[in-house]
């Protein structure tokens, strides 16, 4: 839908400022993969709102220079947060706990006079009116400025449909039984959802190793009811009892809720890499339906003595596997050269022993490929929703081994809802 334009009564193309955190390349790339259908589909203008410094890694500077080759100033445009932390304020911010949430809202908070700035200067300059500002769960504190400045504000889930439902009754749950995750046998009922015990929560609500993270988390789940509205990455055929529940016509203060999904993470940007065609090369070589595939996402923390055990188990099923081994260790800061991961994590010898019918591979890999391959029979997941719907899309049976966040709320969800995935229990 095209937009007049005051000063010069021409039509105008619908400008959308997109804000995504940088915390994974999980919370980038759908709303990228997003920013680019409302362009190429849609006619759309773009501006996309990037950061830098210790909250942006290695992998997204690299993705959005990819963005910015692959497309032109005029459809999708990139403005860059300045960096924050500097000799005025670098005690403070080093004084700050160092959970990773915590590092982060800490940041958004910081910027929001940038990020205000920002605005007033697209304002003031774009020929194409803003109509839009999106960005998702950990950035809601723009909320603040773009309320200043009268900009609708609408929130990408990029989790599900059931998990917005859990996030906009936690506020009062959380007041009104603060003992809750002390009481291993409680069970939470919520509209739209099955049952849910205290171990599928999210870990950031449950988080016991810093009393600020559950608190933080709870004040940004309150925030979601002041968007204008929440675009969800699912669907009614999916989800069809979470969404009913939060189009409930009783609640006059729900956002308006659009399921748009799935989008899945595809390759709209780039191409495979050398890791990539290595991996579907050797997919091509093996037979149909005989290869595990195990990936815990890029942001995993495992210890080294599961990782080990991992290869073990691996090594001994006698079965065919592809793994990526990506992520944070406990133990022991990952080395970024291949070899050394895997002569310092994995068993002396394990990567000769396997060698026909194994490959392990330590960086991004084209996921969305990988599982279409007709060689693949399992995947062993993290359970973020991006690699469900993948996996979903694909027809992929699982084994379902939640680490953090969410994710233990999806295994719920494709275990003992769908019924397409068996859950990794631990020994002991």
């Amino acid at each position: 839908m095209e937009q007049e334009n005051p000063r010069d009564g021409g039509r105008q193309k619908p400008h959308v400022v997109f804000c995504p955190s940088p915390i994974t390349m999980g919370h980038v790339r759908p709303m990228m993969d997003l920013a680019i259908k409302l362009v190429t589909h849609h006619g759309f203008s773009v501006t996309v709102i990037t950061t830098k410094g210790k909250t942006a890694t290695e992998r997204y500077a690299s993705y959005l220079q990819a963005l910015s080759s692959s497309t032109s100033d005029d459809v999708i445009r990139l403005l860059e947060l300045p960096e924050l932390i500097d000799d005025s304020n670098r005690e403070e911010a080093e004084s700050y706990p160092r959970h990773p949430l915590l590092v982060y809202l800490y940041w958004v908070e910081k910027s929001k006079e940038a990020l205000q700035q920002l605005l007033q200067d697209l304002l003031r300059s774009s020929t194409s009116p803003i109509c839009a500002f999106l960005t998702d769960f950990f950035h809601m504190a723009a909320l603040d400025v773009t309320t200043q400045l009268s900009i609708p504000t609408y929130l990408f889930h990029l989790s599900s449909a059931a998990n917005v439902c859990l996030k906009l009754y936690l506020p009062k749950f959380a007041e009104d039984q603060p003992d809750f995750v002390d009481r291993p046998d409680a069970v939470l009922q919520i509209p739209g959802l099955r049952p849910l015990a205290t171990r599928d929560l999210p870990s950031s609500f449950l988080d016991k190793s810093c009393p600020t993270v559950p608190n933080e988390y709870v004040a940004l789940c309150s925030r979601l009811r002041q968007v204008t509205g929440i675009f969800i990455n699912s669907f009614a055929e999916l989800e069809e009892e979470a969404i009913r529940a939060l189009r409930d016509p009783k609640d006059e203060k729900m956002p308006a809720i659009y399921p748009i999904g799935p989008i899945l993470c595809s390759l709209l940007v780039e191409e495979a890499g050398k890791d990539g065609t290595r991996c579907l090369g050797w997919l091509d070589k093996q037979r149909d339906s005989s290869v595990l595939y195990i990936a815990f996402g890029s942001v995993a923390s495992m210890s080294v003595k599961q990782v080990r055990e991992i290869a073990w188990g691996l090594e001994g099923s006698g079965r065919c596997f592809l793994w990526v081994l990506q992520g944070r260790f406990l133990d022991e800061e990952k080395s970024r050269d291949p070899e050394e991961v895997f002569s310092q994590f994995l068993a002396e010898g394990f990567q000769t022993r396997i060698r026909d019918r194994g490959l392990v591979v330590s960086s991004w890999v084209p996921q969305i490929r990988i599982l279409a391959h007709p060689s693949i029979g399992g995947f062993v997941s993290h359970c973020g929703w991006n690699s469900l719907l993948e996996g979903i899309w694909n027809g992929v049976p699982f084994a379902a081994w939640p680490l953090q966040a969410e994710q233990p709320m999806n295994r719920l969800f494709i275990v003992d809802e769908l019924e397409i995935g068996l859950e990794a229990r631990m020994d002991g």
